[in-house]
């Protein structure tokens, strides 16, 4: 049931380092914070500056896909990535929709060669193109999102890549706002259904595990890092029975659904003042359901079909059913739970989308459970 010795070894170490900041961070720096809100997608805080709204805050990175932009030398695809991990967030619990973006900021860190090739306006080029596909201004009638304050950062002893001189990172911050009315802080009840909508990337979690497992690392001039790779394939290789290019499938841009979200929230709430919950299937895969459940099982009874390039890690992998959804998203970037009469409007809104299961009545802490091949999966943990 092992998900391999990457993933393993990074999930502990990270848990580690954030028990680690939890003990240094006291109730002083996290004053206004709304409780429930404390250590979901984003968290909201009071600010009496902007009395009517709270203050929405997020921040993350593209992680390991970068490797795969300097291996390809392709720059301009994973800048979608960095916004997408933000603003799906805003529209996942607690913004479940109504939280909107207003400033983006980074930090680029870089080598040599990314500098004096002019490589930076490449992945600016994506982060643009991120935003625009963002911008919710014309739904909810407020804003654009405007990009802040940058800095960039010359760590060429400090950062590396596969590819000599071309190392570097974006960290990336989102602060926005929403308006306090709607904060429903809805959550998820029995009889509730659970709709996917679909993800034609491979997103931004499970990147070490997808390069090491299936790629043959050619392209990686580091010594101690090329010996991770076990897998048998090129950037150029296609996937087989396919005319899909395995490098080209990995840096497909990521799934932005924070438009969608708004304007399901807007018609609902118009409409009889409801909401649905929203869910980022990020890392560790179906264990987000319960990050914002209470007191119930969600039974995943049909999810969307995994996509060639899943299929393909499944196999060279030979991975179970677990590791397989704790891992990658298999072709359901984004989930939204909510009563069976709104179901209609959250899939008129999302083309390919449609209901993969249902909430439960629980016992205990929430839990989640994927059914498949006949059997029923457990996905305990990660939740409140």
């Amino acid at each position: 049931m092992g998900s391999g010795i990457d993933d393993t070894d990074y999930a502990a170490s990270e848990a580690h380092s954030v028990d680690a900041l939890k003990k240094v961070i006291s109730a002083k720096y996290k004053q206004g914070i709304v409780p429930e809100s404390m250590g979901m997608f984003v968290e909201l805080f009071e600010d009496n500056y902007v009395p009517d709204h709270y203050v929405a805050t997020a921040t993350d990175t593209g992680g390991t896909k970068t490797i795969l932009a300097q291996a390809m030398g392709k720059y301009d695809t994973v800048g979608v990535g960095y916004i997408s991990v933000l603003v799906n967030d805003f529209a996942a619990h607690p913004g479940n929709g109504w939280a909107f973006p207003r400033y983006f900021l980074n930090t680029m860190l870089t080598q040599a060669a990314f500098r004096e090739e002019g490589i930076a306006g490449d992945v600016m080029r994506g982060i643009v193109r991120g935003l625009e596909k963002a911008d919710v201004s014309d739904i909810l009638g407020v804003d654009p999102v405007s990009i802040g304050k940058g800095e960039t950062a010359s760590v060429d002893e400090m950062i590396a890549g596969p590819r000599f001189g071309y190392g570097y990172d974006v960290i990336g911050a989102m602060v926005g706002y929403m308006e306090k009315d709607k904060l429903g802080l809805h959550f998820p009840q029995p009889g509730d259904v659970i709709i996917a909508f679909p993800a034609y990337g491979c997103g931004n979690n499970g990147y070490v595990e997808l390069r090491t497992k299936l790629l043959n690392g050619e392209f990686e001039e580091r010594s101690e890092f090329r010996s991770r790779y076990r897998g048998r394939f090129s950037l150029t290789d296609k996937i087989p029975g396919t005319d899909i290019v395995i490098g080209e499938e990995l840096l497909k841009e990521s799934d932005i659904y924070l438009r969608e979200m708004a304007s399901i929230a807007k018609e609902l709430y118009n409409s009889e003042r409801t909401g649905v919950v929203g869910i980022n299937n990020t890392g560790y895969g179906l264990m987000n359901l319960n990050r914002v459940s209470r007191y119930v099982e969600n039974h995943i009874t049909d999810p969307l079909p995994m996509s060639p390039i899943f299929e393909l890690f499944r196999d060279e992998t030979g991975y179970d059913d677990f590791t397989m959804y704790r891992l990658v998203n298999n072709g359901m970037s984004f989930f939204v739970q909510c009563n069976p009469k709104y179901a209609d409007v959250v899939l008129r809104h999302v083309p390919g989308s449609k209901v993969v299961g249902e909430v439960r009545q629980g016992k205990g802490s929430p839990v989640t459970y994927l059914h498949r091949n006949g059997k029923q999966i457990e996905f305990a943990g990660y939740g409140l």
